[in-house]
Parts: C-alpha cells; structure tokens; sequence
C-alpha cells in the first residue's frame, strides 16, 4: 500500500470548500451531492453512514464538503461524529469537544451546533466503554429518527471499516457511502469492506473517490462522483 503523506488539520482545512475554493473542484462535490441525492430517492431514512476501508482515505473530510455540497444545493444537513476513539470533525469546524454524541447517548441533552447555514453538527463528546453497542442502541436511533424529522439528511462519519464501530448503526440507517483513495485503497480491501458491509446487514449506498488530483490545480485533495446503488 502506497504510504500517504498526514495532513495537519491547518494543511486539511485548506480542502474544505468555502467561497474562495476552485470552480472546478466546488462543481465536482456539487455532482456528487446531486448524485447522493438521486441515489437517497425511495429510501425511507435519511440518515447515511460513511466510512472507509482504511485510516486516512479521507472520509471526514469528504464528509464535511458532501454537507456544504448539499447546504448549497438548499438542503439542511446535519453531521454527526460517531469516530468516537479518533474524531476529527470538530477539529475542521473549530468545535468544543467536551459534549456531543456520547452525551446523547448517555441521555444527556446536547443541541447540534449551528455550523452555517444549512448545516449543523454534533461533535463525538467524551469517550465512553462499550462503543459498539452504545452506537448501535435505542438511544442512537431514536437520535436519528427525532433528527430525520428536522433535517434533510444526516451524515454519519465513523470510524473506518478495520473498527467493528463502523458499522453497529448501518441497520436503522439507509445505508453505507464508502470513500476510496485514488491511488492508494487496495482492491482486496475494497471487496473485503463490501462484504463486510454486507454481513453486518448494512446497505452499500455507493463509492466516492477521493484524493483525485484536479489538472486545474494539482496540490488539491479533489472527490470523484459517487457511483453506486439507485436501489
């Protein structure tokens, strides 16, 4: 496996899509989200889980630009960071950590923070035992469902597929957005990650590739459309 250079989340929140980021890259996210919204039509939750085979594929931040992707389409989005071992999100919003979905999950109420317009996050909180079967109870899915009511979708960073974490809430979800790395995902981890899918009851809405270099501007981290299940 190619060994990938870790970006610092300065050098990362460079990637994450504002006003000033490049045409051609805000109109590829702008595709994928017009494509992850095709691929959610007839589903009945809103609610999407993305991970990725391997640590550092760049799910978090793939995340986060999907969600503004969407807001400027007019869709409402809440994120949630469920990577609760290594959560990275409330570091790419400047976030508080100190409360978030562990508190949630403790029955402690804890609001989403408003992030900009159209879209809102509940940063991963505290540390807790047991993470598994705490992300895959009552109270996570009553989090989801109450939350499908107030936004229009709702995207779920986990940790990536070597952590069983990632995939304890796939069955109340509508299924799994799996975000490869262009050079570097292994084909042998991609069909292993697919049936690990699979065998935990989830549903693979569909692949992103991210780390796609742009010819407009080679030094940014780029995404690929997302190609997957209109079923």
């Amino acid at each position: 496996m190619k060994k990938l250079k870790r970006h610092t989340v300065e050098e990362n929140l460079g990637y994450v899509l504002n006003e000033n980021s490049h045409e051609a890259i805000r109109k590829q996210y702008r595709r994928t989200a017009k494509n992850l919204i095709k691929l959610m039509e007839n589903r009945d939750k809103k609610s999407v889980v993305i991970t990725s085979p391997n640590c550092g594929e760049g799910k978090s931040l793939s995340c986060v630009n999907i969600a503004k992707a969407l807001a400027d389409l007019g869709k409402s989005v809440l994120i949630i960071d469920a990577n609760i071992r290594a959560p990275y999100i409330h570091c790419l919003f400047g976030l508080p950590n100190e409360e978030g979905l562990t508190s949630v999950l403790s029955q402690r109420n804890f609001p989403a923070a408003t992030v900009s317009d159209k879209i809102y996050a509940i940063s991963s909180g505290p540390k807790i035992e047991d993470i598994p079967s705490r992300l895959g109870g009552e109270n996570m899915k009553k989090l989801l469902k109450s939350s499908e009511t107030w936004y229009d979708y709702i995207l779920i960073d986990t940790p990536d597929l070597s952590k069983e974490d990632a995939l304890s809430m796939s069955g109340f979800t509508a299924g799994v957005l799996l975000v490869i790395r262009e050079n570097y995902t292994k084909h042998s981890d991609l069909i292993k990650s697919v049936r690990k899918i699979k065998e935990s009851g989830g549903t693979l809405i569909g692949f992103l590739k991210s780390g796609c270099i742009s010819e407009h501007k080679p030094t940014t981290d780029n995404a690929e459309e997302i190609r997957g299940n209109t079923k």
